[in-house]
Parts: C-alpha cells; structure tokens; sequence
C-alpha cells in the first residue's frame, strides 16, 4: 500500500544514514527483517514508499537533510566526528559562539571553536591544570 511520494529520492549518498535511521528507530521484526534485505538506494526508496506513514517519512526526510547539511558544510577531505555535550556545555558553547559573532560579525563552527581553545589550552596549559579545571567545574 502506498501512502505517498516523497518529493525527494533517497540517493547513493544518503543510503547509509537513511537505513540506519531505519533501523535503530523501528524495531519491529517484520520491519527489520524486511530492511535488512535492502542493499541498494532505490530498494530502500521502494521500501520506504510502501511502509512508512508520512509523520515517519517527514522523520526521515528531516534526518537525512540534516546529514545532507553536516556533509556540506565540512571541509573537503575532513571527516567528521559526532560527539554527545550536556546541555549546561553545549550552552557555554553557543554562548561563545554567540559573543564571538557579536564582535566580530563572523560565523564560527562548533568545531571551529573547539579547535581554537584546545590548541590554546594544549600550547599554554600542564596537564595537572587542566585537570585541576576539570575537577572543579565537574557537576556533581
């Protein structure tokens, strides 16, 4: 049963984040065992028109563009890592972020930022101070 087109067709490239998507996020058996034999972009496109619901094609969609956009605003030739914050220091982080565009009307990546305070921290501070730091910001 078709429950509707999307307006895009998965491709080659995103192939491997579509189908991890569907498979953490499903864990049917019917559903898995019938993903797990898909190897190719247009199989998983056909899969996808006749099972999804079109709340979980929007899922999809939303995740593969935002793989789509972590793709294109990489550096050619620079692999990207994903990596888990808390909250209180993902808000430090766009709370600098933020500072830095205000005076310099420039847009920094994260990892832009990243990068520039550790190479500060690792050109101008002993290990026992940075953990000293650690430890006394750690929430407990």
């Amino acid at each position: 049963m078709k429950r509707g087109r999307p307006k895009y067709t998965i491709t080659q490239a995103d192939f491997f984040s579509a189908y991890l998507y569907l498979e953490r996020n499903y864990q049917d058996y019917s559903f898995q065992k019938l993903l797990r034999q898909i190897k190719t972009p247009e199989k998983l496109q056909s899969f996808c028109d006749d099972n999804l619901t079109p709340e979980q094609w929007k899922k999809l969609k939303t995740t593969i563009f935002a793989e789509r956009k972590r793709n294109k605003d990489s550096a050619p030739g620079k692999k990207q890592k994903n990596i888990t914050l808390s909250q209180d220091a993902f808000n430090q982080l766009q709370t600098f972020k933020t500072t830095l565009h205000d005076y310099t009307n420039k847009k920094y990546s994260y990892s832009d930022l990243i990068s520039a305070v550790f190479t500060h921290l690792n050109e101008n501070i002993d290990v026992q101070s940075a953990i000293d730091l650690i430890e006394s910001n750690r929430i407990v």
